[in-house]
């Protein structure tokens, strides 16, 4: 199994949160890189949130939220095909 890989955001009070990168993927159709990610707090046995982002590779700074109904559509059929496996 591979190292876990986090992320931080500076939330807008200035608190940091991090998160778990629970893998990354380069879509054929659109382009774009994804990144699917959740927290990484205890949440006393609620469910975790996960998160799906576009970003940028070599910059680390900034993820895009998606908005796009045909980006949401990728990173669904792609958590659907089971290729979670491909970590990171």
């Amino acid at each position: 199994m591979k190292d876990k890989k986090y992320i931080e955001f500076v939330m807008e009070d200035g608190n940091v949160k991090k998160c778990e990168i629970l893998c990354s993927f380069k879509s054929r159709e659109s382009g774009k890189n994804y990144v699917i990610f959740m927290d990484d707090e205890n949440n006393n046995g609620q469910p975790l949130n996960v998160t799906a982002a576009i970003y940028k590779p070599g910059d680390n700074t900034v993820l895009e939220e998606i908005t796009d109904e045909f980006d949401k559509q990728i990173v669904s059929r792609f958590l659907e095909e089971g290729v979670f496996d491909a970590r990171y």
